[in-house]
């Protein structure tokens, strides 16, 4: 798998989710148009946006910045699990 173009999904996701969070708009298509999204997902931003504050989505983003400068060889010894541990620290 590239690890490289995986961390970019996930920051697109995260990115996405703090940007639906700071909308003030409750306007459908125009939270779709901002987010460039099909109204049919705003939902998932929803949800998302919902079970993290503005800190943890932060610290998602330094955490996100850390392991993508890992996968290009920064300050990294292994390239194994990766991926693992990203997704844990994300998730804890």
């Amino acid at each position: 798998h590239n690890v490289i173009a995986i961390i970019s999904s996930i920051f697109i996701f995260f990115q996405k989710i703090i940007l639906y969070k700071s909308l003030n708009d409750s306007d459908r298509r125009n939270a779709a148009k901002i987010l460039q999204v099909h109204p049919f997902f705003l939902e998932q931003y929803k949800k998302s946006a919902n079970k993290y504050t503005k800190k943890q989505l932060l610290n998602i983003f330094f955490v996100l910045k850390e392991y993508d400068l890992k996968s290009k060889g920064v300050n990294n010894t292994k390239s194994n699990g990766l991926l693992k541990e990203l997704i844990y620290k994300i998730l804890h």
